[in-house]
C-alpha cells in the first residue's frame, strides 16, 4: 500500500475575472522545476469565463473552488489557506507569472537559514501583452531593509513564500483593512520573525489598465489606510531613530495627498 505524498509547497491563487492572464499564471506553476507542489485556485464568484476555462485544467495537483457570489480576494485566500497542505505556503496573484526556478529558489533559502520564516524576490513589471516594461530592483542589505519596509511596503505580494506555521501566531486575514490586508499581515509577521528580499527576479509582475483604473478610484480610501499602518508601526516599535525621518515624510506625504483629494 502506498501512502498519498503531501505537497511540500502550497501555492495559492485567488482569481475574479481573470479569463486574460489566469491560463498564464497556472502555466508558469506547471514548469517549475520544483515538483512537489499543489496549486489552491479560488474562482471569487467570476462572472467572465473564468469558470469554463478552469474546469478545462484537468490536472491533480490543482484544486479549484468555485465560490458562487464574490467574497473578496483576501476572505478567499484565507479559505485556500485553511485547506492548504503544504508545509510551505507560496502566494502567486492570477494575472502574474512566476520564474521557473521560483518555488525552488525559495525553498532553498528557507532551508538554508532556518530562522527565515518568509522570503519575496524582485519582480519585474509586464504589461498585457507580456513585455517587460520595468526590471524594479530593491537594492536593499538586510538593515536597509529593516529600516525602509515598516515605513514603505517594497514587497510584492505575489513573490511571497512563508512557513506554514506562522498562521498560528499571525492570522492573514483582517477586518481592520480593506486594500492593504497584505501589507498588514507582512508587517505582524515582520514584527515577530526574520524575513528577507531575495535579490533575484523570480516573478513577472503585471500591470494593466483595469489595476490602474481600480487603483485611481480607490485613492483616498488607500491613503487612509497607509495613514493607519504608519500609526501602527510607530505604536509596536518599529519606528526607530534610524527610519524616524522616513516615518514623518512618509506620513505627511499620506497627509496632504489626503486632504487635496478630499477638498476636490
Amino acid at each position: 500500500m502506498h501512502l498519498k505524498k503531501s505537497p511540500i509547497i502550497s501555492v495559492v491563487m485567488s482569481v475574479y475575472n481573470g479569463e486574460k492572464f489566469i491560463l498564464k499564471a497556472i502555466e508558469s506553476i506547471k514548469k517549475q522545476t520544483f515538483k512537489n507542489w499543489e496549486l489552491l485556485i479560488a474562482n471569487d464568484g467570476s462572472t467572465d469565463s473564468t469558470k469554463e476555462i478552469l474546469e478545462k485544467v484537468k490536472i491533480k495537483k490543482i484544486r479549484i473552488i468555485n465560490f458562487k457570489k464574490n467574497i473578496g480576494q483576501h476572505k478567499a485566500i484565507d479559505y485556500l489557506l485553511n485547506i492548504s497542505k503544504g508545509n510551505y505556503i507560496a502566494v502567486l496573484d492570477s494575472d502574474d507569472v512566476a520564474s521557473v526556478n521560483r518555488l525552488q529558489t525559495q525553498l532553498n533559502e528557507m532551508i538554508k537559514d532556518p530562522k527565515l520564516m518568509l522570503v519575496a524576490s524582485l519582480f519585474k513589471k509586464i504589461d498585457d501583452k507580456n513585455r517587460i516594461i520595468e526590471n524594479v530592483k530593491l537594492v536593499y542589505n538586510q538593515e536597509v531593509f529593516k529600516t525602509i519596509f515598516p515605513v514603505r511596503n517594497i514587497i510584492a505580494f505575489s513573490s511571497i513564500m512563508f512557513k506554514k506555521k506562522v498562521l498560528k501566531k499571525v492570522k492573514y486575514f483582517s477586518n481592520c483593512y480593506d486594500y492593504s490586508n497584505d501589507y498588514f499581515f507582512l508587517l505582524r509577521i515582520f514584527l515577530r520573525y526574520k524575513i528577507k528580499i531575495i535579490n533575484k527576479y523570480l516573478v513577472f509582475w503585471r500591470e494593466h489598465l483595469d489595476q490602474r483604473s481600480k487603483a485611481s478610484n480607490l485613492k483616498v480610501s488607500i491613503i487612509q489606510e497607509n495613514i493607519k499602518l504608519l500609526k501602527w508601526s510607530k505604536k509596536n516599535g518599529l519606528i526607530t531613530f534610524s527610519n524616524m525621518l522616513l516615518y514623518y515624510k512618509n506620513f505627511f506625504k499620506n497627509l496632504i495627498k489626503y486632504f487635496i483629494l478630499f477638498l476636490k
